[in-house]
């Protein structure tokens, strides 16, 4: 009973099993067909909720061991299921005819017949037979009106997707898997969130949204590398991590430098936040679905791979229009991460690359307009399954050592040192070239 109880739940709280679940509902048994497909009839969901509940604390026949506490797991009330489990309740179906295809597809009948026999065989009297339920013959529900309602709206929901993409549209995609708070910093940074879902299995999409711009500030660091220890200690099968923007307009728009000077610690939490990305055990991908500038370009450039954000957006290092110098640290990720010349134009040009400049540059490996083409290209590269192994973080760890060291330690303090040690030299000459200069157009005056 424990190892199905553990199913029931396994199918409820991660978008692979929802979509099998739609799929089997729908009578096309597969997860690729379910993912298509996101009813959102309102006449369709009245007993949805109280099924999962009846069908571990009233049948009988197959699930009376269940207690109430797992019931209550069942509706996604667990931290770390709960978040948007009702909304997509507003999108599933609860007919008669969908518990017993559902309540076979638990138990191991996924198939249209099969399922709803091995269902009504395991519903127990509570769920089944009462008044207004629904007869069902040989897979079908024997309501016609009911049957000519949930066309239509699959249907619309294809339409919504071939038009729009998933992000667009009514979709069982979005259930959160965990949500990381990111508490406000004064009046300024009125606080957000990271929230984490699973829009293809093994895809893990982190969602940040820090208004007004998703500037890296402390508390954006921090709830970073909490989202990335929850996805690597907490249970979850190897995959992809994907980070993306859920304010429309930019990805980062890099660091607030005030509070940066003015927070102890800050540079070594940012650096410790880049460190992470570039040794993290699985593949990383930055989906830069809006602006990213500055220190928002140097976090996407932690990442493995980056996909540029079109039809609108700008990737740019513009620390020369606005006179702040790049630190070692920073200069060293696009150092070791980018071609010569695309450095060379990043830092002394300050261009603004659209999607198609810095594909062709190499700043990014691919152009996204939605989230369908950040999954064809996990799929295209099969990203996925590169960390199942268990050495793929070693892998980059040796890859990107060199950069490592300038990260922390005492390769950072050197490279500090260095660079202090280097402006204050500057400071001198500029100096001595002023003096220089004062001597040298008082003897040439006195020639003439």
């Amino acid at each position: 009973m424990a190892r199905t109880a553990r199913r029931m739940l396994y199918w409820y709280s991660n978008d692979r099993a929802v979509a099998a679940t739609l799929g089997t509902f729908l009578g096309v048994g597969t997860t690729e067909k379910g993912g298509q497909f996101a009813p959102n009839d309102p006449a369709q969901l009245q007993n949805f909720q109280d099924w999962l509940v009846d069908v571990v604390t009233f049948a009988e026949g197959g699930f009376a061991s269940f207690g109430y506490s797992e019931a209550w797991l069942m509706k996604g009330d667990s931290l770390q299921q709960r978040k948007t489990l009702d909304d997509w309740v507003q999108t599933y179906n609860s007919n008669e005819c969908s518990r017993m295809r559902t309540m076979g597809a638990f138990c191991g009948e996924p198939g249209l017949r099969d399922g709803h026999g091995r269902g009504h065989e395991l519903s127990g009297p509570g769920l089944d037979g009462g008044p207004g339920s629904v007869v069902v013959l040989d897979g079908q529900c024997d309501d016609a009106e009911r049957r000519e309602r949930v066309v239509p709206e699959e249907e619309e929901v294809l339409r919504c997707w071939a038009s729009k993409g998933a992000l667009g549209c009514p979709s069982i995609t979005r259930m959160s898997l965990f949500t990381i708070p990111i508490p406000a910093l004064g009046t300024a940074y009125p606080g957000g969130a990271i929230t984490c879902t699973t829009p293809a299995p093994k895809v893990y999409l982190l969602t940040f949204v820090s208004p007004p711009d998703n500037r890296l500030t402390t508390p954006v660091l921090k709830a970073l590398l909490s989202a990335l220890d929850v996805l690597e200690f907490g249970g979850h099968a190897p995959g992809v991590v994907v980070t993306t923007s859920g304010i429309q307009k930019f990805y980062s728009n890099g660091l607030d430098l005030a509070h940066a000077a003015e927070t102890d610690g800050y540079w070594p939490l940012l650096y410790a936040v880049w460190a992470r990305f570039l040794t993290y055990p699985m593949p990383t991908v930055a989906w830069m679905n809006g602006h990213a500038f500055a220190g928002g370009l140097m976090l996407a450039t932690s990442h493995d791979y980056r996909l540029a954000p079109s039809p609108r957006g700008f990737l740019c290092l513009n620390e020369l229009l606005f006179g702040a110098p790049l630190k070692p640290a920073m200069a060293a990720i696009f150092r070791h991460k980018l071609p010569s010349a695309t450095y060379r134009t990043l830092v002394l040009e300050a261009k603004r690359f659209n999607a198609d400049e810095a594909l062709a540059a190499g700043i990014v490996d691919g152009v996204a307009t939605g989230l369908d083409d950040v999954l064809g290209f996990i799929a295209q590269r099969e990203l996925a399954e590169k960390p199942k192994s268990g050495v793929y973080g070693i892998l980059k760890g040796e890859m990107y050592k060199d950069l490592l060291q300038m990260l922390s330690g005492p390769g950072l303090e050197a490279e500090e040192a260095r660079f202090d040690a280097d402006q204050a030299r500057n400071a001198e000459r500029r100096e001595f070239g002023r003096v220089w200069y004062e001597q040298w157009e008082k003897e040439d005056k006195a020639k003439l």
